[in-house]
């Protein structure tokens, strides 16, 4: 959110607005963090800017649209600026698209665990809706920021650019664009400099581009109304189709397998362990984002998962990841081609295959072996900080079993300034345990302890009204450990 709002203030868009902005001139200004209620900072010939109407919604924050009827800039459905980080929300609140909402309203996540069309906010280890890049932290390695079309591209240098780039492209910033200045382009065509594209009147590549109450259709690269969704081929852009059961255009040369449609969680395809499955196809869908293929099983408390993904290394192969979650939701263990994973409970668990490839034939199989149960934690459900167990600044708790391959979170009330002791006990020859003390984001990690000794302690002050204490395992066995608290002077 951090960088949404750096970006934001400090850019205008890539496209002029007219100087009459459809509201009456405000207060001088220089960016629009000096303009109040959603007006933008318009460009004044020969003196400062003006606070005024938005036109276009590059005017605006990428978080937001240009209302076209009050010409002011307003969040999209689902975002705001209450808070940027969990901090500034209430105890048991999360910051999530700049709103505190409450832990059922969030998915936690570390990396590249969020449902497609999400990304994971690492400050706050909660998904949200992915709005694109906006610095080369947002993308992959190997990869940099286009700040025009907020998508992350392959990084370039000036000695490989013949091979990254297309042969009309120039490596520039690290990337590789058309063009620098309108004589790179044809007769008639200009120079789109902040996103390095030659570009015809109309031309747009994001939502930034068009006019208030307008969007990008990418299939014609026009503002315009969205489209519906396809009826037939016509409706598609050149070598796709439009796939029937989804109203999604796909690519012409990829063919849904036997379990279609298997692409979420409810339509699961049911397996059984111990089984080969072959002839496995992954389609990218006609949205843009990856395509998902969901299997569940059952398993019981104990239960060792093994699943050996087989797909081309050199190709899909080498973005393909396989998931496993529970009922619940949670991510319990992922991998690239290869998963083992022990689960905690009775239960019904999903493998989820993705993979960001236009089509990805894969096969795979699965391996159970029945392992000692383990008793059910009376905090639980506690996996994340999203649903950390609350208790006492002087709290003694256990022994409580930590299941194989389980994470176990708690959170402590603190007055300011005041430091929490965690004292964690267990048998180090049942398995090493870590014990960390976290700050109130949930996030910034103060104190941790992993001397594998019969009982490690920890002490941490944190800069906020809260501390969260999170137990983890080595992921291969199930150990019993006890939790003793104190508090220390403020």
């Amino acid at each position: 959110m951090t960088a949404l709002a750096l970006c934001a203030s400090a850019c205008s868009g890539s496209k002029t607005p007219p100087k009459d902005a459809g509201v009456d001139a405000g207060p001088g200004c220089q960016s629009n963090a000096d303009c109040d209620g959603g007006l933008v900072c318009v460009a004044s010939d020969g003196g400062p800017g003006q606070c005024g109407g938005c036109t276009t919604n590059g005017q605006c924050l990428p978080q937001q649209d240009c209302d076209p009827n009050s010409h002011a800039c307003t969040y999209l459905a689902g975002w705001g600026d209450q808070c940027t980080l969990n901090g500034d929300c209430a105890l048991g609140q999360f910051c999530k698209q700049g709103l505190c909402v409450g832990a059922s309203q969030v998915t936690a996540c570390t990396s590249g665990n969020c449902p497609t069309g999400q990304r994971c906010n690492q400050a706050n280890q909660v998904c949200e809706q992915d709005l694109g890049c906006f610095s080369d932290a947002y993308c992959p390695e190997g990869q940099s920021c286009n700040l025009g079309t907020r998508a992350c591209q392959p990084t370039c240098t000036t000695q490989d650019a013949a091979q990254i780039c297309q042969p009309t492209q120039k490596c520039v910033n690290s990337i590789c664009v058309d063009c620098t200045s309108d004589s790179d382009c044809g007769v008639g065509i200009t120079c789109n400099v902040a996103e390095g594209r030659c570009e015809g009147a109309g031309t747009c590549f994001t939502n930034s581009d068009c006019p208030a109450g307008e969007i990008c259709v990418l299939a014609t690269q026009a503002c315009g109304t969205a489209p519906p969704p396809c009826l037939s081929n016509d409706d598609c852009p050149a070598n796709d189709v439009c796939d029937p059961g989804t109203s999604l255009c796909i690519p012409v040369a990829c063919q849904h397998d036997v379990f279609y449609p298997n692409t979420t969680e409810a339509t699961a395809a049911a397996i059984q362990a111990g089984m080969n499955y072959t002839g496995l196809m992954l389609c990218n869908g006609g949205d843009g984002g990856p395509q998902q293929s969901w299997f569940s099983l059952g398993l019981e408390s104990g239960d060792r998962l093994q699943a050996s993904i087989d797909a081309d290394p050199t190709g899909c192969g080498y973005t393909f990841e396989v998931q496993l979650r529970a009922a619940d939701g949670t991510t319990l263990g992922s991998g690239n081609l290869v998963l083992d994973q022990t689960v905690p409970a009775d239960g019904t668990y999903y493998l989820e295959m993705t993979d960001g490839d236009p089509t990805c034939a894969y096969a795979f199989g699965t391996l159970v072996s029945h392992g000692q149960p383990c008793p059910p934690n009376p905090y639980a459900p506690n996996t994340d900080a999203t649903q950390a167990a609350p208790l006492d600044a002087g709290a003694s708790i256990g022994p409580i079993w930590l299941c194989a391959g389980a994470t176990e979170w708690y959170v402590v009330a603190l007055p300011s300034g005041q430091s929490l002791t965690a004292s964690l006990g267990s048998d180090p020859t049942q398995g090493p345990l870590t014990l960390t003390l976290v700050d109130s984001d949930g996030v910034t990690q103060l104190a941790q302890n992993s001397d594998g000794v019969a009982t490690e302690t920890a002490t941490a002050t944190p800069s906020a009204g809260r501390l969260y204490l999170v137990v983890t395992g080595d992921g291969r066995d199930s150990n019993a450990y006890t939790l003793a608290l104190s508090t220390g002077g403020g």
